[in-house]
């Protein structure tokens, strides 16, 4: 009886002990799912600011389009190809309801920008007007902003998204419903030089 009591005793201990580290390891995990939501949280407000920023910028930069548009309408045919896919382009930008549908449309506009442009270098009085050559200016102002801030989000988002891939945090990150992020890939060089290429060379020479 007093070997049984004494195994009895020994289960029952170990059985504490085994509790007692059940108990405080799930009690550490659980405070550090608490640090690591918090912290993913902070990092997707930090994102979700940056992308506000980026945002009020193309919704400017789809305004301006818009207007640039409507005097090439007056010179070009307004059923072109060109107008109509920046017009359809416009379009999805603004039924967008997510990042990815907003930065999709937004990087489909640069070489779209780009045809029409491109188009508008045969209307020689288009591009002499006064109308159009203030259009572009305010687009390439509007572009330069866009490509500081642009590199501000991405920069965020990498850190964001790398953050999100480390262990033990992947798996965390799901559990939050946390997820990577869309970065903007609007190509660089088809930015302030898209409408640059176009400017009246009377203009140019002026400042020259």
């Amino acid at each position: 009886p007093g070997h049984h009591a004494v195994a009895v005793a020994g289960l029952q201990a170990l059985a504490v002990a085994v509790l007692t580290f059940l108990v405080i390891s799930s009690a550490l995990m659980i405070l550090y799912a608490a640090f690591v939501y918090r912290e993913l949280a902070a990092a997707k407000r930090e994102v979700d600011r940056s992308f506000s920023n980026l945002d009020q910028l193309l919704q400017e930069r789809f305004e301006a389009l818009g207007g640039l548009m409507r005097i090439c309408g007056v010179y070009m045919q307004r059923d072109s190809r060109e107008l109509r896919h920046l017009a359809e382009i416009r379009l999805v930008w603004a039924i967008a309801a997510d990042k990815e549908g907003k930065l999709k449309s937004a990087a489909d506009s640069y070489p779209a920008l780009k045809n029409l442009t491109a188009a508008a270098e045969a209307n020689p009085v288009l591009q002499s007007t006064e109308h159009f050559s203030r259009s572009k200016k305010r687009l390439c102002s509007i572009d330069d902003q866009i490509a500081e801030q642009r590199e501000q989000y991405n920069s965020t988002i990498t850190r964001f998204n790398i953050r999100l891939q480390q262990f033990p945090i992947r798996w965390l990150g799901g559990v939050t419903g946390f997820t990577n992020q869309p970065y903007f890939t609007a190509p660089v060089e088809e930015r302030r030089s898209t409408l640059a290429a176009t400017e009246d060379p009377r203009n140019q020479r002026s400042r020259n």
